[in-house]
């Protein structure tokens, strides 16, 4: 399976908002856009990851596939969901958690459009991409497997000592890059740069957005550690709850 690669945007006659990892956080996302006034001339991407852990993985999903003006890129919980879905591979608790939450026909029609999310999205003012991009090939060439972090020979992100991502240093594009995947001690890793924006909203922290052109961070503050409830309550499910189509225990730690 292959999401498409690259998604080349106008740049809108409003802001691009940027939003990091949602994750199923629909309270915090709807607080973040009408916080900052979103509209139908902004436009807001996300890094990838709009589901699982959260309460609401699929009104976040629904909101990115209705709204003509909102994209994502596909994140590595898109790609772990949409694999045990279409291919039969292996689900933590928190694709199980979020499948239960979906009409089992439904399954496949939503593994195909979160599927089908690109690699990168870019914009006259911005990249955008889940994990990392690959230096050596152009934006067109990325391959998801690698942007996305997940299901290759090669998941580990090199790091210098500061925590900053060696690809960085060799990437040639002008424009700065927007990321999630890892939560990391600050945004702006490289001034102007590269700006990681999982803030571990899941998990009771924040969830970030990039506005631009102006290199405004916003944040909004997490209702609670959404992970940690969900996981409780998938726990707490018969082994053969309707609708989830497992029997046997949660697994991983995803």
């Amino acid at each position: 399976m292959i999401c498409s690669n690259v998604l080349e945007l106008v740049r809108p006659r409003g802001r691009t908002i940027v939003v990091g990892d949602i994750h199923g956080c629909w309270d915090e996302f709807a607080a973040l856009l009408d916080r900052l006034g979103f509209g139908a001339d902004d436009l807001v991407l996300c890094v990838g990851d709009l589901v699982d852990r959260g309460p609401d993985t699929w009104r976040v999903a629904r909101f990115f596939r209705e709204t003509p003006n909102a994209h994502s890129a596909l994140g590595n919980h898109e790609r772990l969901l949409a694999c045990h879905v279409l291919e039969n591979g292996p689900a933590a608790w928190s694709q199980q958690h979020a499948l239960s939450q979906l009409p089992r026909e439904q399954w496949k029609d939503w593994a195909r459009w979160l599927l089908d999310r690109p690699a990168v999205i870019a914009t006259p003012d911005v990249v955008v991409t889940h994990a990392r991009l690959d230096p050596a090939v152009s934006l067109a060439e990325q391959d998801p497997i690698h942007t996305c972090a997940v299901g290759g020979p090669d998941d580990w992100i090199e790091q210098d000592p500061a925590g900053v991502p060696l690809w960085i240093n060799e990437w040639s594009d002008p424009r700065p890059v927007c990321m999630g995947h890892l939560v990391y001690p600050q945004v702006e890793l490289v001034p102007r740069r590269l700006f990681a924006l999982d803030t571990g909203c899941c998990r009771g922290g924040t969830l970030t957005a990039l506005v631009m052109p102006d290199f405004e961070i916003v944040a909004e503050p997490a209702r609670a550690n959404h992970a940690l409830q969900s996981r409780k309550a998938w726990e707490a499910m018969a082994p053969d709850e309707p609708g989830t189509g497992q029997s046997g225990s949660p697994g991983g730690t995803a």
